[in-house]
Parts: C-alpha cells; sequence; structure tokens
C-alpha cells in the first residue's frame, strides 16, 4: 500500500476521532481496518515527537505492544548511541515539514523491544490535523534486510532492468549517476524518449520497473501512465516529477502506479530503494493475487455450496461465497452477498425458528450440524445439509465457515421408506 493514499487516509481517520455519531463510528472502523491490513509499518507522531498511532504491523516489527508504544517518543525505537548524537529524522523533518522518501536518502538504523537492530528506510508525510502539525512514519516491511518479507515472494534478480521513459538527456544522466551510488545491484538501463518506443521495448523485452516521465512527445500528463497500463504493461511503474504534487501524486497512484517521485526531493540513497522496494511489491502481490485465484478456484471447484458470513443486527452478512450456490439454488452467488437477510428470509418458515436457536447453539459450541429446508429461485424447497465452524475475523469478532449439501434425496428416500413401513 504507497505512503501517500494511506497518509490520507490516516489523516481522515485523525479527524474522525472528534466525532462521535454513529456514521463517523463507522467510517472510523473502516479506515483503521485499511490501516491495520496495511503491509507496513505505520506510525503517527506528533510535533512534539510522541507517538499517536500504531497500526498491527508495527507492533510485530518491533516487537512492543501497542500500549508500550503509545505516549513515547519516537527516539524510543532509536538506538541511544545514535540518539545521543543529536540526530532526530522526527525533529528534522519538522523544521522542514515536505515529504520525503529514506529520510532523504539515509537509511534509519531501528532498534527493536528484544534489543536486536535493522536497517530500513523511512518514509515521512505531514498531516494537518485541527489542531497540529502531525507526521506519518512509514517503515517498509519489504525491505531486503526485513525477516518480515514472506518466503513466497521469489527473490529479485541480481540485475534490476530498468526502462527509463524520458525524453531528457540530461536527465537521464543525473538518474544513471542517482541509481550508480544507491544501489548495490547491477543495473541495466534502457533510455526510450517515447511512449511508441517504450510500447515496443516492452513487447521485446522483460523489465523489472519502468521510470516514467509523465511528459512525452508522443503524450502528456496523466494519459500517458494511462495509456502505458492500458497496453497490458505488468511490470511495477515509478513516475518522475519535477516537483512534488500531493494531488498529483495521489492521482498517479489511482492509476496504478507503485510510486511517485519528485526528482529533487528524492536523494541518490533513497531513489534505488523506491525501485528495489516497488520491485519487491510487485512481486508479493503477484503472490497474493495468484494465492487468491487459487483459493478461488478450490472453492469454486467444490460441488458444495462453500461461506463465510458473520452475524448482524439484519441478519447474517455473508463474505463470500462459492458458485455452487447458482447450480443448487438457482440464485446468484451476488444475491447472498449483497442481502443480509437472504439466507433466513429463504429458509422454510416452518424451519426458522429451530434453525436460528441450532446456529446459535453452535456458535457457543464452535461448530454445529444443522438440517433445513431451503428455497430455490424457482420456488420449490431442497432440504440442506449445514456444517459450518465458527472462527475469528482479523478483528476479533466471530465468524461462521461452512459448506452446504443438497440432502433432498436422502430425505425423500427416507420419508418414501417410512411411508412404505406404516403401510406395510
Amino acid at each position: 500500500m504507497n505512503t501517500l493514499i494511506v497518509a490520507a487516509l490516516l489523516l481522515r481517520y485523525a479527524w474522525l476521532l472528534n466525532r462521535a455519531d454513529e456514521d463517523a463510528k463507522l467510517a472510523e472502523s473502516k479506515l483503521h481496518n485499511l490501516l491495520e491490513s496495511a503491509p507496513d509499518a505505520h506510525l503517527i507522531v506528533n510535533s512534539t515527537g510522541r507517538i499517536i498511532l500504531v497500526n498491527a504491523q508495527a507492533e510485530a516489527l518491533f516487537g512492543y505492544p501497542r500500549r508500550e508504544l503509545l505516549g513515547k517518543p519516537f527516539d524510543l525505537l532509536i538506538p541511544e548511541r545514535l540518539r545521543t548524537s543529536g540526530t532526530s529524522p522526527i525533529r528534522e523533518f519538522f523544521a522542514e515539514p515536505l515529504p520525503r522518501t529514506g529520510k532523504m536518502g539515509m537509511e534509519l538504523t531501528i532498534l527493536r523491544r528484544d534489543a536486536s537492530e535493522f536497517l530500513s528506510g523511512l518514509d515521512l508525510s505531514p498531516m494537518r490535523s485541527p489542531d497540529e502539525m502531525l507526521v506519518t512514519s512509514v517503515i517498509p516491511s519489504f525491505s531486503g534486510r526485513n525477516p518480515l518479507l514472506p518466503a513466497a515472494v521469489a527473490p529479485m534478480p541480481g540485475v534490476i532492468r530498468i526502462l527509463l521513459i524520458e525524453p531528457d538527456v540530461a536527465e537521464e544522466l543525473v538518474l544513471r549517476q542517482a541509481l550508480a551510488q544507491s544501489t548495490e545491484l547491477s543495473l541495466a538501463i534502457a533510455r526510450v524518449d517515447t511512449l511508441a518506443e517504450a510500447f515496443r521495448l516492452l513487447r521485446e523485452s522483460e523489465f523489472d520497473v519502468v521510470l516514467l516521465d509523465l511528459d512525452l512527445p508522443d503524450s502528456r500528463g496523466l494519459e500517458t501512465l494511462r495509456r502505458l497500463k492500458q497496453a497490458g504493461a505488468m511490470v511495477p511503474v515509478v513516475v518522475l516529477a519535477a516537483r512534488y504534487d500531493e494531488q498529483l501524486a495521489l492521482q498517479t497512484l489511482a492509476e496504478g502506479a507503485e510510486d511517485y517521485v519528485a526528482r529533487k526531493q528524492v536523494s541518490a540513497g533513497a531513489l534505488g530503494r523506491i525501485l528495489r522496494r516497488s520491485i519487491e511489491r510487485r512481486l508479493y502481490m503477484d503472490t497474493v493475487r495468484e494465492n487468491e485465484r487459487q483459493f478461488r478456484y478450490l472453492l469454486d471447484a467444490s460441488p458444495s455450496v462453500i461461506y463465510m458470513t458473520t452475524p448482524c443486527p439484519s441478519g447474517y452478512r455473508c463474505h463470500t461465497v462459492s458458485e455452487a450456490l447458482r447450480e443448487i439454488t438457482g440464485f446468484e452467488p451476488e444475491s447472498m452477498i449483497s442481502d443480509p437477510g437472504f439466507w433466513l428470509a429463504h429458509v422454510h418458515p416452518d424451519d426458522r425458528s429451530r434453525v436460528l436457536t441450532e446456529v446459535a447453539g453452535s456458535m457457543q459450541a464452535g461448530s454445529g450440524v444443522v438440517e433445513y429446508r431451503f428455497q430455490t429461485a424457482s420456488g420449490g424447497y431442497l432440504w440442506i445439509e449445514d456444517r459450518h465452524r465458527c472462527v475469528l475475523g482479523h478483528d476479533s469478532t466471530k465468524q461462521i465457515v461452512g459448506s452446504w449439501t443438497d440432502i433432498t434425496a436422502r430425505k425423500n428416500a427416507g420419508s418414501s421408506s417410512l411411508l412404505s413401513s406404516r403401510r406395510s
């Protein structure tokens, strides 16, 4: 998740803390969940240098419970030998509160609770609250030195293959010099002047990252990025800009860029880290998408209806349901996902009270099996065997994960046998 987008969301989150109405609480909860799901460690620090907000990744990365970080100076995370040297990234930032990446090219040594240390970049962005200036501090969990990098992510290649789309030869020389100083990895840089040439090279060769100037002889502004993404370029794109423009930065991220870099505000050391992190982030997201694709394939390959739902005041809110729902009941999966009252409304009226009681018992016991009649899209009823378990979601709410099996034939066979035995 990009720093600029999260910073904007965090500002909204901080503002919402001053509102008490239910709508604000709901929005606050959504933003809080987004922050908690961010892959990087996020801290918000006030003008006195004290931490006022921490996400789950920060707890995992630093080894501190949240309560031990809130209200403490940011310098708690810096080794004492460096604190006494008089340098503080937060103090320096408030002296000149401009967005910057990687502490303007310096790698920060982070001190964990267990006294171990690691090197990382540090992204800093200003946030204006109604009362004071704040700073959002992001310590990436994608650093090559960071042990939290998922094992499933493929390693970076020994050579970073960069496609530089830049019409200015002088800027190319500056970037080449900066990149030569900023990374221990080998670089292979190919420069083109136009988007048309970039399309040709992307078809003929493989690249690890694209550095893109938005203003080209054959394309200008955001349209340049849109055309590049629409052409099917799957390589991560880092946008180069002459100066920092927050609105443009957010727009480029929304259009699919991995990062936005203002040339004059990012030093040589930071630029290399931005490129490495962009590649690593893309590898990580590709792995996540592939895992999701495989999960969905397994889900939809099952002949049973697989579902996940959460109790709510209006019924049961379904988060996921497999395509088998259509095969068994005739209803589209979206029908069950969009309407919390859908499931109970289609349980046979004579079964509803019993089913609700048994499901409540299952939630207490942790698992259960319930049999009931369920109305199909054609208006008839079929018998369902609903096997389910209770699990805790990421926000500690109880969720039900289960499967439906059509047992209509078994029930009808049992009824026929019972009727025959009575007649005999």
